[in-house]
């Protein structure tokens, strides 16, 4: 799976399946472990999927959504936007046997509130500097342009462009 491509996110570099324990759990591989570390930041991804990051990786892609989003918050389309790509996380530890635990709530948005025995895939995308997990069953689905995630996401991207736009023509002034 190396190399290979999925829901616009950049180049798949690692894809492993994982079941989903009676703790709400998944037990991470040694490697996954160590370019974790002892605590992730999980928030919303893409239709079902959860996202990971160390703490370092959360921080610095809130300060590209803020800096893309120009934090207007009276801007409706900001606070969506913020909604999803931003308020909706929680930091967790992984144990010392090397298994996180997913809150319910995020299980529930990825449809599997009764989740002992599911199986999860675990992506890393290298260019993105995160993880995400999907239900296995999801993965493969195409791109849904009426989840509020994907309207979040390209609304930042329409925004980046902007703003790149605006900068490239002051410099052309000067």
């Amino acid at each position: 799976m190396a190399g290979s491509r999925d829901h616009n996110q950049g180049p798949i570099v690692d894809m492993t399946a994982h079941l989903i324990d009676s703790g709400a759990r998944i037990a991470l591989k040694k490697q996954q472990r160590e370019m974790l570390g002892d605590e992730v930041v999980l928030a919303y991804g893409p239709r079902t999927s959860t996202r990971l990051f160390t703490p370092k990786a959360f921080s610095e892609y809130k300060a590209a959504v803020l800096e893309a989003l120009d934090g207007n918050p009276f801007d409706p389309d900001w606070e969506d936007a913020q909604l999803q790509l931003l308020d909706n996380q929680v930091t967790c530890r992984i144990d010392g046997q090397g298994r996180l635990r997913i809150p319910s709530s995020f299980l529930k948005r990825s449809g599997l509130a009764n989740a002992t025995g599911a199986e999860v895939q675990l992506i890393y995308r290298s260019q993105m500097g995160y993880w995400e997990i999907w239900p296995t069953e999801d993965i493969a689905r195409p791109d849904d342009p009426t989840d509020p995630f994907y309207r979040a996401r390209r609304l930042l991207a329409e925004r980046a462009r902007e703003a790149a736009s605006m900068r490239a023509g002051r410099d052309g002034d000067e």
